[in-house]
């Protein structure tokens, strides 16, 4: 994917490109047991949004509308941008005081986005 000249913008390049935004939920009764709610979220992530990535590889999310269990959320979320988000971010929050899951640089953190790795 060539990178957009002239437009200095974090979002993923797809996103400029793109001729549709879709949206899927799933969601559960406030009575449905966790282990229930796992296998609704992971079927989400392993089964559902892999056959959307499939019809179209270079589909970009939106971090805010996206599923926080997404393995290739560098790609997904910031496209070509993550490397220069990366280095903004190792320069302006070395210490790492600004983190969450799943933003630049979480990768540096475990699964919980608890500790260090």
């Amino acid at each position: 994917m060539a990178r957009n000249k002239g437009i200095d913008s974090a979002i993923n390049p797809s996103w400029r490109k793109a001729l549709v935004h879709l949206v899927f939920a799933r969601g559960w009764e406030t009575s449905t047991p966790f282990s229930e709610q796992a296998i609704i979220a992971r079927n989400m992530t392993d089964v559902e949004t892999p056959i959307l990535a499939a019809l179209e590889p270079d589909m970009g999310a939106y971090m805010n509308e996206a599923d926080l269990n997404e393995r290739r959320w560098q790609e997904v979320f910031w496209g070509e941008n993550y490397d220069r988000l990366l280095r903004v971010k190792a320069k302006w929050d070395a210490e790492e005081f600004f983190m969450c899951k799943p933003c630049v640089g979480n990768e540096n953190w475990d699964a919980e986005s608890i500790c260090r790795k």
